[in-house]
């Protein structure tokens, strides 16, 4: 892998890639086929690839490679913490591609992916390239070029993903604003209709949609989102711990204690002891 510890990314050029037992990594791959044909493998499906596909395996998802014929392909391997502090999740198409996508391909009755043209396909190249050159030049400011062109390159993937029609990717962006609507108002009062409104969904489908992806319900995933920001706050702030969970929109600071204490294995002044050394 062509990497360096400052930078969120890291290559690898399988040209060719050839057959390739389940296995995982505890980084988010963003694999890009340029070239041939084969299998891609999950541990209870396959499903065909071919230059021009482009898809996410998320941290310690099992996967392989069989039946490779002249299949060429580049792996970024790009920083779990990274990808989810990214400002760009705030791009129409982003969560759907990194996030719900790969989760959802694990399902048998679902197979969306994103499939580019050549001239999509050569303009990822020129940045991975540019990349590949400043890693290996490591010029000054070389860390920030590389961010920056990942960037460009996420935003293009999340474009051409957004663009995409089908039954199955409609239902992928419309799971994306609820996704997307949680992290703007989760400090406000949210309901289950309120998001089955917003995701254009029966609460019933948007129940399923949400087990299939995070294996909980959509407002155990709200709760989940205000803790890891108050997390966040604890951390960085010298605020009290019920102001906290108001500002996060858990008005009962006991009930706060309690799911957090549940969630973390630890209490809230763990976490501020943690932080204040």
């Amino acid at each position: 892998m062509l990497h360096d510890q400052e930078s969120p990314v890291g290559l690898v050029f399988m040209e060719p890639q050839d057959e390739l037992s389940l296995h995982r990594h505890d980084y988010v791959e963003l694999v890009i086929i340029t070239g041939g044909e084969g299998v891609h493998l999950l541990r209870d499906d396959a499903w065909p690839i071919q230059a021009g596909d482009v898809f996410v395996i998320p941290p310690f998802m099992e996967h392989g490679y069989e039946q490779c014929q002249d299949l060429d392909l580049i792996n970024l391997c790009i920083d779990a913490a990274w990808c989810e502090r990214n400002q760009l999740r705030s791009i129409p198409g982003f969560n759907a591609f990194i996030a719900l996508e790969p989760l959802l391909r694990t399902q048998h009755d679902f197979s969306s992916h994103l499939h580019i043209d050549d001239e999509t396909r050569l303009r990822m190249m020129q940045s991975i390239q540019d990349m590949r050159r400043e890693l290996e030049e490591q010029l000054p400011g070389y860390q920030q070029s590389i961010r920056h062109r990942l960037d460009l390159l996420l935003i293009e993937c999340a474009r051409e993903h957004s663009q995409h029609s089908s039954h199955q990717h409609d239902a992928l962006l419309q799971l994306e604003d609820v996704l997307r609507y949680i992290d703007t108002n989760y400090a406000t009062s949210i309901n289950l209709e309120q998001l089955s409104n917003k995701a254009a969904m029966s609460v019933s489908t948007l129940n399923r949609y949400f087990q299939r992806c995070f294996s909980c319900s959509p407002m155990h995933y709200l709760l989940q989102r205000r803790l890891r920001r108050a997390q966040e706050l604890l951390q960085s702030t010298e605020k009290r711990v019920s102001d906290i969970a108001k500002e996060v929109g858990i008005n009962d600071s006991n009930y706060f204690a309690r799911v957090y204490k549940k969630y973390f294995k630890h209490s809230p002044k763990a976490d501020r002891k943690l932080s204040n050394g």
